[in-house]
């Protein structure tokens, strides 16, 4: 069931009532050329004068549509067609609504498109014919919901602004350049899922709740790798609120990095073997957590800290290194793998604190290290102090595996139920128990 306005197809003027004769949902199909999506509560194209309208009768397509609605032409050579907000927000909950445009699409400032959909979604396609060049844009003032409707937006090039679904799916893909993320997004346990390299322009907050965020292709799996950024301006903040969080290439990059990535994850982030480049990191929750490395890379006199809680935790080299104090480095998992740890600052080291303890679904803690441990003032003796805990809570209490075969530069306690130790020179294995 389908209305739809494409070459010499109808568009409503007022309103079309997409429910069909037997009770199903209906769609209603926009696609000229350029699209524009406007404030306000006028009627239909801005080509009023040059379209014959004409009275339809009362079924169409096997829809119903009340006989005073006035339906006319749209042709998709004409260079700019205009629906208003009001005509959108006035579709019934279970309609599909469609707009697609062979080249741009437009949302203009409008405030809130606050739509009824709840069964029904919302799908936005600029460059719909494939050739290139046609673009989602909304701004940061606009603000796009639904009560329950998945909304799905494509096009070249993707603009987003505020985005709330209540419990409906977001799905964003660029083919050519990136996804801009101007705005905060709210699924209330809708998925994510963000198809294009991702560029965020200011501090921003995804919170799917018990959705996953998937920075990918599909969450399970992905062809292809997209990076997140920000646009180069430093102080952008990115909050990652979900079940899984799944990233297909590295967060951040020089020249754009973040300032602080929050994650709070209900279920696992995998971020594989690629990189966050931030001035801090915060996750919490999850019951994996897997990153290639972190590095602090703006090269600021003072670096923000690093906490990272979870099940299991498996990361490569973190460095939180800066000129003059370097930021704390702290982890707490019952099972943990990492590389090199690196707090040093020139005038203070920043300090590090790993704390490996069991729960039911782990069992004994472990702790595996493979590279050195550097929490050096390079500059004086404010050296940050290094503590490495196995809080077993039976025998076996915990494992310690060196998988570093140098000395480590600054002085290590290891504590679990032996006592403590300081450990400056390589080892194999130790095993710690009463």
């Amino acid at each position: 069931d389908l209305v739809r306005s494409r070459g010499l197809g109808d568009v409503y003027k007022r309103q079309v009532n997409t429910n069909a004769i037997n009770g199903e949902m209906g769609t209603l199909l926009l696609d000229p050329e350029n699209l524009v999506i406007k404030n306000g509560t006028n009627d239909g194209d801005d080509l009023d004068s040059s379209l014959n309208w004409s009275r339809k009768s009362t079924e169409l397509w096997g829809y119903t549509v009340d006989t005073d609605y006035l339906f006319g032409q749209i042709l998709e050579a004409d260079l700019v067609s205009i629906i208003y907000e009001s005509e959108l927000e006035g579709m019934p909950s279970d309609s599909n609504i469609i707009l697609e445009a062979t080249n741009n699409i437009t949302m203009e400032n409008l405030g809130d498109l606050d739509l009824q959909a709840t069964t029904g979604s919302f799908t936005i396609t600029a460059d719909s014919d494939g050739v290139g060049g046609g673009d989602f844009t909304m701004t940061q003032s606009n603000k796009i919901i639904t009560q329950g409707g998945n909304v799905t937006i494509s096009g070249a090039n993707v603009t987003l602004g505020d985005i709330t679904t209540n419990e409906g799916n977001l799905t964003a893909s660029a083919s050519e350049t990136s996804i801009t993320v101007a705005g905060d997004i709210y699924t209330s346990n809708g998925d994510v899922l963000l198809k294009g390299n991702t560029v965020f322009t200011k501090t921003t907050t995804i919170d799917a709740g018990t959705g996953n965020i998937c920075f990918a292709d599909a969450c399970a799996n992905s062809a292809n790798n997209y990076t997140v950024a920000t646009d180069g301006a430093f102080w952008h903040y990115l909050t990652l609120i979900g079940h899984d969080i799944v990233f297909t290439g590295n967060i951040g990059g020089s020249g754009e990095e973040f300032d602080k990535v929050t994650i709070t994850a209900s279920g696992d982030v995998k971020a594989g073997t690629y990189d966050i480049f931030a001035y801090g990191l915060l996750s919490s929750g999850a019951s994996s957590f897997t990153l290639g490395s972190f590095t602090q890379a703006l090269g600021t006199n003072k670096s923000d800290h690093v906490e990272i809680s979870s099940d299991v935790i498996s990361v490569g080299n973190i460095v939180t290194s800066a000129n003059n104090e370097g930021g704390d480095i702290t982890l707490n998992a019952a099972d943990i793998t990492v590389g090199a740890l690196n707090s040093s600052g020139g005038q203070k080291g920043g300090k590090i604190t790993v704390t490996a303890t069991d729960d039911a679904v782990n069992g004994t803690p472990s702790f595996t290290l493979n590279g050195d441990i550097d929490a050096r003032d390079t500059g004086g003796s404010d050296h940050g102090i290094v503590t490495l805990t196995l809080a077993g809570t039976s025998s076996p209490f915990g494992s310690f595996i060196l998988g570093y075969t140098g000395n480590f530069t600054s002085a290590v306690s290891v504590t679990g139920s032996a006592g403590v130790d300081t450990i400056t020179a390589a080892l194999s294995l130790i095993h710690i128990s009463e």
